[in-house]
């Protein structure tokens, strides 16, 4: 009888510690680009601009899911849109503000809960985002626009931190900026088509 009080006790304590996926000691990527130069860049937008914004960075990861997607143009105000699972439900924000000689000039925020089936097709198509190059990695990729407005996109999990940066990708027709923007057409779902900026159809 002890004897099977032993093993039940060590079965149990076995399965206390036994790691599922996404718990701490999981690998963990931050993709951000083969070069030193695109990470750092990656991490210090990403790290500036949420603290102006008393955001936490996500480049570290989240418990479950983060998706920020940055929208900025000269003289026009910036965008945040933010998609995030916590505490068992869906929620989005989006932030405009204007920044003045560095600093955080005014901010007006709205956030509401949104419906999980409602979220299914953009978190279905994130495998093709998460292999996607950021725009200045493209092979043979020169930008030849000016102005115009610029794409920062951030997701986080409990198990990668995917960056990419893409300007003005209407103006060009290759495969990877068709599926940049694919992902843009299905945040319309959550967040107006005017506010995320893209062409009227």
């Amino acid at each position: 009888m002890k004897c099977i009080i032993v093993i039940s006790l060590l079965f149990l304590c076995y399965s206390c510690t036994m790691r599922t996926p996404g718990e701490k000691g999981k690998k963990f990527e931050q993709i951000t680009g083969d070069s030193a130069f695109i990470k750092n860049q990656a991490l210090n937008h990403s790290r500036e601009l949420s603290e102006m914004l008393n955001l936490p960075p996500i480049f570290n990861g989240v418990d479950s899911f983060e998706l920020r997607l940055w929208c900025s143009g000269i003289w026009t105000r910036r965008n945040l849109f933010i998609l995030r699972y916590t505490a068992g439900n869906w929620e989005a924000d989006n932030y405009q503000f204007y920044i003045n000689d560095g600093g955080l000039d005014s901010l007006f925020l709205t956030a509401k809960q949104i419906p999980g089936d409602t979220v299914q097709h953009i978190t279905s198509f994130l495998s093709k985002i998460k292999i996607l190059p950021t725009q200045v990695a493209i092979p043979g990729f020169r930008d030849n626009t000016a102005d115009g407005i610029g794409y920062t996109l951030e997701i986080s999990t409990n198990s990668y931190y995917k960056y990419l940066y893409y300007h003005n990708p209407f103006r060009y027709h290759d495969d990877y900026h068709k599926t940049f923007i694919q992902l843009l057409d299905r945040l319309t779902t959550i967040f107006p088509a005017r506010v995320l900026r893209l062409p009227s159809q």
